[in-house]
């Protein structure tokens, strides 16, 4: 579960983690790309990695009301990467740690007083307007009772981000404090970057950065944000804890919601790590087209001739900088060609692909190329398909 190639100790699940939340080292990350990842919700000889704060659920049971599962593209949104976490909450699901939640608990338990910057991604997935509040991060504290030291959630179709007003978490009249709040939007991914220097005294530091903005939306400085002689631990996942009463005016009867790229920093005094744990940068939208266009390309022959225009789809202008330009060639071994060409150059000969059945004697010409640009998400041109049939057996 550390940073990819160092999992484990010698590689081996009942061995020691070499990082986890709770000790991150220089990074911690979560992405659920590696063998570590995939065998979350799991702790290890050390204690150390994510445990379960969900229902338990039969193997029988229907995979997409599971209270968390890995999940895969094309069908499910992933931030960055083949593998995303997925959520889902269910208004009827029974009491669990005494609320209604679906979470996973990192482990082990911070320092008090520890110094720490995270990264995550969330995508809430069509998340209705609901009055009734939820928390999908949170960094809370042990023992568990009480608010959370700061929570990420949503309420009336708002972000909100939450602290408490007092800090005695036996106070069964606690109260939290909306500190920041903003219209969330369903089905896209909403990044955050929190640096904290917990402290139960008044030196207490907390920064919020939304989406990559260079000034945190929220910040607190020089004050208490920790509660006296415990350590915090972060927790990803669903907590609605309305849902607990059948009476609460909450409409929504379901929550799904998405998590990806978790990365956990040690904070070391005057060290900024927000480039270090903030999750990647998101590729921009290309457009590209063709001159001549692919669709006057001759089937019969494997050449075309011309040049390609790459343009951000934002801004209508040129790419900047080499675009690379992948085109297959026409012979049996069926190579992979790659060229790089400035942006809007011409072309000369590019090929394209012909598959070629000798037995059956059926060829079938693959024409169109892939283009990419550094920062961009590639683009397909054109695949043209014409099959020449010979024989048939």
């Amino acid at each position: 579960m550390g940073p990819k190639g160092k999992e484990f100790v010698k590689g081996e699940r009942d061995l020691e983690a070499v990082t986890s939340p709770g000790r991150p080292g220089s990074l911690y990350m979560l992405d659920w790309e590696t063998f570590g990842c995939n065998q979350t919700p799991n702790l290890f000889a050390n204690g150390a990695g994510w445990e379960k704060d969900y229902r338990d659920w039969a193997e029988n049971e229907p995979y997409d009301v599971r209270p968390f599962r890995i999940a895969f593209p094309p069908n499910e949104p992933v931030r960055s990467g083949q593998r995303s976490a997925r959520f889902y909450l269910r208004n009827t699901d029974p009491i669990q740690s005494g609320s209604k939640r679906a979470e996973l608990k990192g482990k082990p338990v911070e320092p008090v007083g520890a110094e720490r910057w995270y990264g995550f991604s969330i995508y809430l997935h069509e998340w209705a307007n609901d009055p009734a509040p939820d928390i999908v991060t949170q960094s809370h504290h042990e023992p568990g009772t009480g608010s959370p030291p700061l929570s990420i959630g949503t309420k009336a179709g708002y972000w909100v981000i939450n602290v408490p007003t007092s800090w005695d978490y036996n106070d069964t009249k606690q109260e939290t404090a909306i500190v920041y709040h903003t219209p969330y939007q369903s089905n896209t991914w909403t990044d955050w970057v929190v640096y904290a220097k917990w402290s139960s005294g008044a030196d207490g530091v907390v920064k919020v950065w939304k989406d990559g903005q260079p000034e945190p939306v929220y910040r607190e400085e020089n004050a208490q944000n920790a509660y006296s002689g415990v350590g915090n631990y972060m927790k990803i996942g669903i907590y609605k804890w309305p849902w607990r009463d059948a009476t609460t005016n909450s409409p929504p009867q379901q929550r799904v919601m998405y998590h990806d790229e978790v990365r956990i920093a040690e904070g070391e005094a005057g060290t900024d790590k927000r480039d270090l744990v903030a999750p990647p940068a998101r590729p921009r939208l290309l457009t590209a087209h063709a001159e001549p266009p692919l669709e006057d390309l001759d089937p019969n022959t494997d050449l075309w001739t011309g040049r390609i225009v790459a343009k951000d789809a934002e801004t209508d202008k040129l790419v900047s900088g080499d675009v690379l330009v992948t085109s297959f060639s026409a012979t049996p071994t069926n190579h992979t060609e790659v060229r790089t060409y400035p942006t809007n150059t011409t072309l000369n000969g590019v090929a394209v692909w012909g598959e070629i059945d000798k037995a059956r004697e059926v060829i079938t010409w693959v024409g169109g190329v892939e283009v990419r640009a550094p920062g961009y998400s590639p683009i397909v041109l054109r695949k043209l398909k014409v099959t020449h049939r010979g024989r048939d057996d």
